[in-house]
């Protein structure tokens, strides 16, 4: 899927298949050829991640990877090209409606 692809609007037609569960899982979806920008860590252990992923169009989508963080290293800062898998979900902060894109897997071309 395209970062472009990947709107305020698309998370609520997503949120229509609620409730997700053992037998409704979310769907999962693949980003290829994204760039990853603004690496952050949280948690004490700086056991999360917090980043930017960039298209080739220069579109970019606020990620999450909890829980993995220290997996990937130092090769999330390598400024090439990755595949990422996992959920998106809308959140509503302060009044605005925005998108995050929660990780479940870094993959390195």
């Amino acid at each position: 899927m395209d970062v472009e692809e990947l709107t305020v609007d698309f998370a609520r037609e997503l949120e229509m298949l609620a409730p997700f569960g053992n037998s409704n899982p979310k769907p999962l979806f693949l980003l290829s050829n994204v760039t990853l920008d603004d690496i952050r860590y949280m948690g004490d252990a700086e056991q999360h991640m917090r980043f930017f992923a960039w298209s080739h169009s220069g579109r970019r989508i606020q990620c999450v990877l909890f829980n993995d963080a220290q997996r990937y290293g130092l090769a999330v800062h390598a400024r090439r090209p990755v595949e990422l898998v996992g959920t998106l979900e809308c959140q509503v902060w302060q009044g605005q409606e925005r998108i995050q894109f929660l990780v479940d897997e870094i993959k390195f071309n």
